[in-house]
This record gives C-alpha cells, structure tokens and sequence, in this order.
C-alpha cells in the first residue's frame, strides 16, 4: 500500500543514530531515510485490511510516502476527539513507555510517595496525573533552581 506520512516521531534516541560514535543502535548511513515512526493516510491500497483514507502508523522512516507491506504497519482507531498524531506521543512509545514505569515499575500504591524526573517533552504534560488513580502522593523534580523559577 502506498502511506502518505503526515506525523513524524522525534526521540532522543535518534540522535545516538545521527553519529557514527558507539551507541546502543546502529547508525544510519549517509543517503539512508532516517528511521522513527510516522503516522500516516492510506492513499493506494491492494491490501483488503486497508482502504484509502485509513490511518496507519508504525516504523516507516522520515520520508513523505512510503511503499508499506500490510505487516509493517497498525492500523490506527479513529477516536473522536484524537488527533493521529497523539499516536507518536501520549498513545505511543512515549506514553506506553511513561505507563509502564508508573504502572510496573513504580507501582504506586494509596499514600506511598511518588516521585517524577523531569519528563520527556512529548509527555511532561500527562506525567503529573499518572499517579492520581492510585491516590499516591505526588511530587516533581525540574532540572535547575533557573527553570523551577519560571
């Protein structure tokens, strides 16, 4: 199916892909599409799972169109209220990885202490409410007297 890319995910782990240095992935070769995930529209499809004007997402690179096999990629909920690109932030890795800490690594229990670093960009705005539903207290930390000030 031919996607047209609307949304494209910027991560802090693509910057490790940016540089030849040692990282914990490869990185991407001069003249390579750059990886990260993307949402996108439908435009063309032979696939009978997907039709024209589906929303999809997965790992199809910063690029405006992309060639993608049924397999490689989600079809996306059409929630009212959602805009496709919550799918890269708050729906997404950053979100899953944000709930998971708070829900299998934190575990945060009725009056336990509940304690946030500052938080990636994408989901700083949710990560305050996390612990609510578990009536944990919670607390935040900022990164410098200079930006807890403003």
């Amino acid at each position: 199916m031919l996607v047209r890319h609307r949304f494209l995910s910027l991560d802090p782990y693509m910057r490790g892909r940016m540089d030849d240095s040692a990282s914990y992935s490869a990185p991407v070769k001069l003249g390579e599409v750059m990886e990260g995930e993307c949402v996108g529209e439908v435009v063309e499809s032979r696939n009978p799972a997907f039709a024209p004007g589906d929303w999809v997402g997965g790992a199809r690179g910063w690029q405006l169109y992309s060639a993608a096999p049924g397999h490689t990629v989600q079809k996306l909920p059409g929630v009212e209220g959602v805009p496709p690109s919550a799918y890269l932030g708050v729906l997404g890795m950053p979100g899953t990885t944000a709930w998971v800490g708070v829900t299998e690594i934190g575990q945060p229990r009725p009056g336990r202490p509940s304690s946030s670093p500052p938080p990636p960009a994408r989901w700083g705005a949710s990560r305050g409410r996390s612990p609510r539903p578990w009536a944990a207290a919670s607390s935040a930390s900022r990164g410098a007297r200079r930006s807890a000030a403003t």
